[in-house]
């Protein structure tokens, strides 16, 4: 093997351990947040799940594995930052279903029945708390 061929095969190694570290480092802040509630929206084919996370996390992706009699959800989240007061904050999340929710179950994934919540869109603040 030549010298320039081994500067070549280093310098990929290189990379791709770099890029291994650097892939790493991103998702070990990762972590599943269990909704505790749902609500349907005007479209059969999505629901609203809320979810607690924590001050300043990011939601970055949802799971929904359907049955035809439950819609089982959980929400993966990043914490961006580790230095921050613990504090949790709701959050809605929007997930589109294959097939409308109709009657079925809504569970998170540890099987626990979400309780369902009516959206108040376009009301004002003091409605809700008047109401």
């Amino acid at each position: 093997m030549t010298l320039s061929a081994r500067v070549v095969v280093g310098v990929a190694v290189a990379v791709v351990a770099a890029t291994a570290a650097f892939l790493w480092l991103q998702g070990r802040n990762d972590y599943v947040a269990q909704p505790y509630a749902y609500a349907r929206t005007a479209d059969p084919n999505q629901v609203v799940l809320y979810v607690t996370v924590g001050l300043g996390d990011e939601i970055i992706a949802a799971n929904v594995q359907e049955t035809a009699s439950t819609v089982t959800a959980s929400v993966r989240v990043r914490q961006r930052y580790t230095d921050k007061p613990s504090l949790g904050v709701n959050v809605p999340h929007v997930v589109a279903l294959n097939t409308p929710l109709g009657n079925r179950k809504v569970l998170n994934e540890r099987g626990r029945e979400l309780q369902e919540r009516t959206l108040n869109i376009g009301r004002a603040a003091s409605e809700d708390i008047t109401s």
